[in-house]
């Protein structure tokens, strides 16, 4: 890791999205994104690293890079997305 930097757990983030005011993953992550840079003085504040969305099934998802998965939670909440579910993520590729 550069610098110093702290590896931090991936988390899932899952909205149901008729329950969404903003339905489109675009809306979705930039609103999440406005919300994070807001939130620069929080040591704690996640990143969100990729969102995806499943239309058919009007899921949403949102893939963070957090010290925990209330961190995320907060910052959904405070973005005005309360995520229907947050779990740990794992990564390959």
């Amino acid at each position: 890791m550069p610098n110093g930097e702290r590896a931090r757990s991936r988390y899932l983030a899952e909205w149901y999205t008729p329950r969404l005011s903003v339905q489109r993953i675009g809306d979705i992550a930039e609103r999440l994104r406005r919300t994070l840079a807001a939130m620069p003085g929080e040591p704690n504040a996640p990143q969100l690293l990729y969102a995806v969305e499943v239309p058919r099934d009007a899921y949403a998802f949102g893939v963070f890079a957090a010290d925990s998965p209330e961190v995320v939670l907060h910052a959904c909440q405070q973005a005005g997305l309360p995520a229907d579910r947050v779990t740990a993520a794992v990564e390959a590729l």
